[in-house]
């Protein structure tokens, strides 16, 4: 997906059915941790708490049939 798509995004993409909510999460972790461990440890935390509240914060939506 690279640069064309977010941590978050991501977050919910592999949530919703494709990987297993561990597998989802331990994926975008190692990915953050790979990705931004050399800008500090507070970088990597507050990329690894937008996932736990994009996590949190995910909910379905129902759309009408047309």
């Amino acid at each position: 997906m690279g640069s064309r798509i977010n941590t978050i995004m991501q977050t919910c993409f592999l949530r919703s059915g494709c990987a297993s909510r561990e597998e989802a999460i331990t994926a975008i972790k190692k990915a953050i941790s790979d990705t931004y461990g050399k800008r500090g440890e507070a970088v990597v935390q507050k990329n690894y708490a937008a996932v736990d509240a994009a996590l949190a914060h995910m909910h379905e939506v129902k759309l009408r049939a047309r």
